[in-house]
């Protein structure tokens, strides 16, 4: 403010200056925020994708458990038999996580493979 105010006028012409002033402020604030949101997609990927391994899909479908059994199976009794009781109660779970999400995910392909095995004709 390099004028002083003497009028009506030029108060609300200050006002309104300052009003123009603050929405071009938040309109940089705001691209400045989707590019920092922009930035940090690939973070926030990885993120995700790590969490799968640590925590379970909430799909309950029988697809899923049933997968979750053969892999506990095969995880317990073939690949970790010999392993340390440690070893044994990780692998497991960090295991049965990640496949439930893919599972869940990739659920309507899995069964139709599943199908098509099943039908084939000979």
């Amino acid at each position: 403010m390099n004028e002083r105010i003497r009028t009506y006028e030029d108060l609300m012409e200050y006002k309104s200056n300052l009003h123009t002033q603050l929405n071009i402020q938040k309109e940089l604030i705001y691209e400045d925020i989707q590019d920092i949101k922009e930035e940090l997609t690939p973070v926030r990927i990885a993120a995700e994708q790590i969490s799968h391994f640590f925590v379970p899909s909430k799909d309950h479908s029988l697809l899923v458990k049933g997968t979750n059994s053969v892999i506990d199976m095969l995880l317990r009794n073939v690949f970790l038999r010999k392993s340390g009781w440690i070893i044994k109660a990780v692998v497991p779970f960090l295991v049965h996580n990640f496949s439930s999400h893919l599972v869940s995910g990739n659920k309507q392909g899995i069964a139709k493979k599943v199908v098509s095995w099943l039908w084939r004709k000979k």
